[in-house]
Parts: structure tokens; sequence; C-alpha cells
């Protein structure tokens, strides 16, 4: 959820921060590392507290983190991570050790964690005294930091609040080179040179330091040149195509023990181009825990564009757009230097759309990290707003999700990107960078309509669908029909139980089994699966969803007549990344499906009631892996109505997908084909 107006001032309120220093009756707080931090290792630090005033009973300090960086510290077993521990002992006091609630940017953010306490219940702790605290294995974030701390809250008696007390910050470096990364303009024309930016990354792709490295360059496969890269992030000069085509570029070393695949370049005569964008991510002005500048190096290589967008204008950072996290109409706003603003709509705290200038309102956000909203792009659409997709990086459900997320935004030749964003010419692609393009901006209203894409993609394309009006209308897959590829589908709603009145449903975990008791089963890596094959016959598994779906392809060896996959679900709770006020996190009853081989061969569906909404469990034949580049049309001969809306959607079978912005039906458009495309 994107904090409301009164929660913002509450949480704010709460986590007021004084730095150290500043108030005397606080006392100071150090901490030293007992090595160097290293992004996603451990580390043990002593916090060294200095009183500021003589201590009495009530008197306390608790400790905490950033909500984005909780690692879970501890106080009630000395052998695992996260433990706080206090050293100093002081002849005639007492301390009572526990916890207590937090929330904010100490906290839960939107819902409340609790926290160590150390509380003194009996003497007196002379001013100037100093509590050393020995924190042990702490798991540090997994993004490199220049500012990376722990929060001290102070409460100087029984009857004060507690104050947060800012002590020093520790860096948290890179990891060493253990990965590439290679991004390619996605749409090139004949003669032209491709941009190609090479990354050097550590395992959690933050950029490792500048280094020299010799790498091969291959196109398609073949060969070409050898590279000298100095820095982590390198621009590869010289690479052009004279042909149009599909092309792929792969960077490796010698030994193959460091490579990576760009994305697919489309060589051809089309004029727009596709810049990928990286919008909304808050710095630690707000919410985050990384500088402004550090967002935008942390994304360089890896996007065309980043736009930050704290809840506070800080003039400091002015660039050629501005972007706003408005809080009290959960929106984001963007604006150019000619003064001109459009906004975007958001769906973990739902934009309240009858307040919203049509003219202004010009985006929708559909994804953010591993939370699938497609239910806001269709309530927008549904209303007449003409609104592009977008995805937002910025989650209070999965903070730091594990998908990488892109927003596609389409230029046209001279037209800058506010410009194509302003039009609403984007669309959303996760997972991978997916070239979708599709051949109307808006549809006329004909006596057949004929929306259609292009699709390329690095993986092969397993499903395409057209959706009309939030209904799919056509799709094209091919089920296998070997009688031994299977995928299990699980999928939960995102809506809000209330409409857009509320916020969304949490997510919730899956935890379960797959067995059968006369034919081996085997599992292939899915995205977003962890699976552990502990028997021939069974299959554990874990996933997780928020208004989308997680598949995971099986393999059925010796399958019979009388074979029956048991699907076994554990009871599980939703998460609590936010407490909607119109339905609590609930409880999710354990489940036991049986289900002949038949019935699979058909397709097997279990839906289950979950609190006022259905979650669903799929079995059906896999879907055979097609092409890598395609295109899909469809001719709907239906009566048209102005509002009606068109999108596509895309799935690879590496789990990637993307979602184009709706095609509107209107009244003056005269079908518009070559506003995107001169072939």
């Amino acid at each position: 959820m994107f904090i409301t107006a009164l929660a913002c001032q509450t949480a704010f309120a709460f986590e007021q921060t004084i730095e150290g220093g500043s108030d005397p009756e606080l006392g100071s707080i150090t901490y030293i590392a007992d090595r160097e931090l290293v992004a996603g290792g451990t580390v043990s630090i002593t916090a060294s507290y200095v009183t500021g005033v003589d201590w009495m009973p009530g008197s306390a300090i608790s400790f905490s983190e950033h909500w984005l960086q909780r690692s879970g510290l501890q106080t009630s077993s000395s052998e695992a991570d996260g433990y706080v521990n206090l050293v100093t002992r002081i002849e005639g006091v007492q301390f009572e050790i526990g916890e207590v609630t937090r929330e904010g940017v100490h906290g839960g953010l939107d819902s409340i964690v609790s926290v160590p306490v150390f509380r003194v219940t009996e003497g007196l702790i002379p001013a100037g005294t100093t509590l050393a605290f020995a924190i042990g294995n702490l798991t540090l974030p997994k993004i490199a930091l220049q500012q990376f701390a722990l929060a001290a809250y102070i409460r100087r008696n029984e009857s004060a609040p507690f104050t947060l007390l800012t002590g020093n910050s520790l860096l948290v470096q890179a990891g060493r080179l253990e990965r590439l990364s290679l991004r390619a303009d996605s749409l090139a024309q004949p003669g032209e040179e491709v941009g190609l930016w090479l990354r050097l990354e550590d395992q959690f792709g933050n950029l490792a330091a500048d280094r020299t490295v010799s790498l091969d360059l291959l196109v398609n496969g073949t060969f070409r040149n050898r590279l000298s890269v100095q820095s982590a992030v390198q621009v590869i000069r010289g690479v052009k195509f004279d042909l149009p085509g599909v092309y792929r570029i792969d960077i490796r070393s010698g030994g193959g023990g460091l490579k990576t695949t760009s994305n697919p370049i489309l060589v051809s005569n089309r004029q727009e181009q596709i810049l990928w964008a990286n919008i909304g991510a808050h710095s630690n002005r707000s919410d985050g825990s990384q500088t402004f500048d550090e967002l935008l190096d942390r994304q360089q290589g890896r996007y065309d564009l980043t736009v930050p967008a704290d809840h506070e204008f800080d003039p400091t950072q002015q660039g050629d757009v501005v972007a706003i996290h408005d809080d009290k109409d959960s929106v984001i706003r963007f604006a150019n230097p000619d003064g001109r603003q459009i906004s975007a709509a958001l769906a973990e705290s739902p934009t309240v759309l009858k307040y919203q200038n049509p003219d202004e309102l010009r985006l929708t956000q559909i994804v953010s990290d591993d939370s699938v909203y497609i239910w806001m792009g269709e309530s927008v659409a549904s209303r007449g707003y003409e609104t592009g997709f977008i995805a937002i990086d910025h989650s209070h459900q999965y903070p730091g999700g594990s998908t990488e997320t892109f927003t596609g935004i389409i230029t046209l030749p001279g037209q800058t990107w506010f410009d194509a964003l302003a039009a609403g010419q984007t669309y959303v692609s996760v997972g991978e960078m997916i070239t979708l393009l599709v051949d109307h901006r808006a549809l006329a209203t004909t006596e057949v309509r004929v929306p259609g894409v292009e699709v390329i993609a690095g993986s092969p394309i397993e499903y395409i669908a057209l959706i009309k009006n939030g209904t799919v209308i056509a799709s094209r897959s091919e089920p296998d029909d070997s009688g031994q590829l299977f995928t299990l589908s699980v999928s939960s709603s995102s809506e809000p139980y209330s409409g857009l009145n509320s916020q969304p449903r949490n997510g919730r975990e899956w935890i379960g089994y797959v067995a059968t008791r006369d034919s081996p089963v085997q599992v292939a890596p899915g995205a977003g699966w962890l699976t552990r094959q502990s028997s021939h016959q069974r299959i554990d598994f874990l996933t997780r969803t928020h208004g989308d779906s997680r598949r995971l392809n099986l393999t059925l060896t010796e399958p019979t007549a009388d074979t029956v996959l048991e699907i076994g679900l554990a009871a599980v709770v939703e998460d609590a990344a936010w407490i909607p006020v119109d339905r609590l996190p609930q409880k999710i009853a354990a489940q036991r499906f049986l289900i002949p081989l038949g019935e699979m061969q058909q397709g097997a569906v279990r839906s289950f009631g979950v609190a006022g909404y259905n979650d669903r469990l799929e079995v059906t034949p896999s879907l055979v892996a097609g092409e890598t580049q395609t295109k899909f049309s469809y001719a709907d001969s239906t009566s048209p109505r102005i509002g009606d809306y068109y999108y596509f959607f895309v799935r690879l079978t590496s789990g990637a997908f993307a979602y184009s912005s709706p095609v509107f039906v209107e009244l003056n458009s005269i079908g518009i084909s070559n506003k995107f495309q001169n072939r």
C-alpha cells in the first residue's frame, strides 16, 4: 500500500528523526562491524550507546531495522542469527529484555512488527555511561548501500516516547564479480549502430568493482570479436547489422565461466524506438533505503531510463522530468520543464478515479515487483480513462521482489519519452525484456476490427491472448498430447474486497506436495518455485502468488489409465503487508485433491473459497514451446461500442510475461496502423 496522508503523518511523527548529538539528553550511539560489509553476507556489530541523562527504571533502548532490510533481530536464541545481547554489566542495575511493537520505516511500514527492547527495571545508570550491545550474525541486505544503519530508539523515562537516535552509517559493498548482464536496443535500423550496455555484477545484481576483463562477443552464436572491458558498466561500440532480422548478442569469458545473452534485437525499417524504464523507486528521502544518486547508479546499463518518485520534491534533484509520489491522491505525478503534468493511477492504495482529471491521468500501474494488479488497469479502462500500463518499482507487498519488471516506452521520431508517456505508448514486461509491438493505437467503429501484435522474445512463446473488456476473446497455444507432460498452476486474486474503496488482498503462500502411487513424477525448474524431489513419486513445493499464477511443469514417466495425482496443500495464513479495513488477512485451510489421469488430460480445475475469494489450482497438459518471434491478430466482428478496449497478454516458457496497453474503440478513429510502424 502507498501510505495515505493520515498514515504518513502518523508514521513519520512516530519515527521522527533526531540526529545523534542534536539532543544531548538522547545520548549517542556508534556502530562498529567486525569485518567488511558485503551485500548478502553476515556480520557481527557492536553498538556502543552512551547515555545522555541518568537512566532510571523505565528508561529503555530498542533496536530495529529498515523495513526493506529486515533480517530479524531477536533476543531469544544466542545460536540464531540476529541475536542482540547486552554485554555491559553494571552492579545494582537490572534490565528486562522483551519486545516492543514498531511501525513505519523502521517497522513494517503498513503493518506492525516486534523488535527487541532492553528496559531498566532496577537501579540507576549515570549519564555518560557506555552500554555495549553485541548483534551477532546479522544478515546484510542484498543491495549495496552507502548508508546502512540500524535504528536505535531511546526512551529516557517511563512516560517519554521512544525517539529515534541516529548513529553512524556503514558501507555495504558489492560482492565479487560473479555474473555479466547485457542489454541491447530492442529496435534498430539496418546499418545503424546498436546500443549495447555490459554490466559486471555480483551474485545479486549489484555493480561489481571496476576491473579489466577480456571477453568474446558472438552474434547469433558466431564469434565476432574480442573485447577488453575496463569498467563495471561499459558501452560496447561498433555493432551494427546491415540486413533485417532478429539478432542476439552473446558475451562470454574465454572459458565460459562468465557469460550473458542480450535481449533480442529486431533490425527493420520501423521508425519507433523502445526505451526500457524503471519508474517509481523511492530513495531514503522517503521510505527507500538508497540515496537518490544510488538509485540512478544501480540501474546504469540495466534500463534506458530511471525515474525515482519520492513523497516530496527535492529541488536539488531536478532533471528533465520530475516525478512525485502523491500520497494524498495516491498517484505519481510527472512534470516536464514546460510545466505539463500527467499522473499515474496506483494499485496498492487504489487511486480514487472519480476525482481524477482525464487529461492528466495517462498511466496505470498493473505490476509491482512480484505483484500483478491487472484488475486496476481494467478498472481504469472500463471507466473510459485511456491510459497506458506501467510497472512501478516500489512495493509494500513484496519489497525488493525477485522478478525484474520493465516498462517499455515506445517513442516515435522526434518524440520525447515524456510525450510518449503522456500518450500512453507503454507496455509492461516482467522477467525479461519482451518486444511487444501492437498494430494500432486506436480502432474505429467499423464492422470488423482487427487488433494485432508482433512479439519478439528471448525465450519460446507458449501463450498469447487477446482480452476485450476484461474477457479473453482469442488465444493461441498448443497443448502437449504425449499424455506425460502436465503443468500445475496456482493463482490467487489481488483485487480489493470492496472494489477500489479498500486495499488489495494480500499475497499468499502455497506449501504442498504432488504425489502418485504408480508412476514416477519429475519436476522441471519453475520461475518463483522452490521444489524438492523427496521420492521418485513425490515432489514438495513452495511458491507464492499475488494477483498472478505460478506454473510448474511435471512429467509422469510411466502413467497408466489408473494413475491418480494427489495434491496436498498445507494450511497457511495470508501475508500481512498491510491490513485492509474491510477484510483482515485470513487463515486458509489445508486442502487435498485427487485428480485422475483422464481428467488431467482434459484439464482439471479445483477452486476453493477463501473468505470472499476463490483461489484456483489447475492441472493441464503442458503447452508446447513455440517460436521466439510471432505475429497474432484476430478479427472481431461483434457490434462495436465506443469505449471498448483490447489488450494483449503474452507468456513465455521461462515464466516471463508481458501486457500491452489497452487499444480503445473511438468514434473518430481511422484505425491508424502506420502511427507505430513503417515497414
